[in-house]
């Protein structure tokens, strides 16, 4: 499977001004070589095939201001975006009730805010640098240190709202579980009882599915107010209002289990106990 390694580029970064104009010179590539399948296509001269355009842009200003990978990558993403528009516009055909409106052809990029994004092959990346652990693009002098310089496949630089990424794509091998692994799964019943299973038994206990949903319900109204807060709005709000009290059932029958819930729950709520 393939995963992916993220480098977030801000603006300020060192390496903020050269991405961003690699960025800008992919749109022009793109935009351009839209615009020759367009008004071919629109004139009723058909489609242009990736390889037809690869012929048509090798040898362009904007085609050669990459390097020959990443400009192929580019002519590739743009083919695939005309091909999704064909398989759209067939199943519109098909079935309208799926659309909400009939497919449109691949529009331009912006021509000054517009970027668009590159993708470095393996065959654009120094080996010599990959040897010491580092990732080094074509033709630039973007150069980082990456943990899986070995496993390297490609390098995409996607353009955000506010930022780059550099996503590092790598291989790394599927695990499966073996035969021999322990296994174990919970799922809780409607009438006060759950099941657990796994690989050498089964078995049933008693927990109380109301006092679950009140821990859940709870847990749902704070978790937003939480989410929203910055780390040191976080560590404030539970100092100053010690709203976090670690609460602990007991009973003499059954083990409990200690959990954290909000202060402002009833100081009488019953614990989770489980046999």
């Amino acid at each position: 499977m393939k995963l992916a390694e993220r480098h977030i580029i801000k603006r300020g970064h060192r390496f903020w001004a050269e991405v961003d104009h690699l960025s800008w010179q992919s749109k022009n590539l793109y935009n351009l070589a839209n615009y020759i399948i367009r008004q071919n296509w629109l004139y009723g001269h058909g489609y242009l095939s990736y390889n037809q355009m690869a012929s048509v842009m090798k040898q362009t200003e904007a085609y050669l201001a990459m390097p020959a990978k990443v400009s192929q990558q580019v002519l590739r993403g743009l083919d695939r975006n005309w091909k999704s528009f064909f398989q759209a516009s067939s199943e519109f055909k098909s079935h309208p009730e799926k659309f909400l409106g009939r497919p449109k052809i691949p529009k331009y990029k912006d021509t000054k805010k517009g970027r668009n994004l590159l993708v470095y092959t393996i065959q654009a990346i120094s080996k010599v640098a990959r040897r010491k652990g580092l990732i080094q693009l074509s033709r630039t002098t973007i150069e980082f240190q990456t943990r899986v310089a070995e496993k390297v496949a490609s390098v995409r630089i996607v353009p955000q709202c506010d930022c780059y990424v550099i996503e590092v794509i790598y291989e790394e091998s599927e695990q499966f579980l073996t035969p021999t692994d322990h296994i174990a799964a919970i799922d809780l019943g409607v009438d006060k009882k759950f099941l657990s299973a796994s690989r050498s038994s089964v078995e049933t206990g008693r927990g109380s599915q109301p006092k679950l949903l009140a821990v859940s319900r709870l847990y749902a109204s704070v978790q937003p107010k939480l989410v929203s807060m910055s780390l040191s709005e976080l560590v404030l709000y539970i100092l100053t209002s010690r709203t976090y009290i670690l609460y602990q059932g007991s009973s003499s029958e059954h083990s409990s289990i200690g959990s954290f819930i909000p202060a402002s729950m009833d100081s009488q709520t019953p614990g989770i106990d489980f046999k």
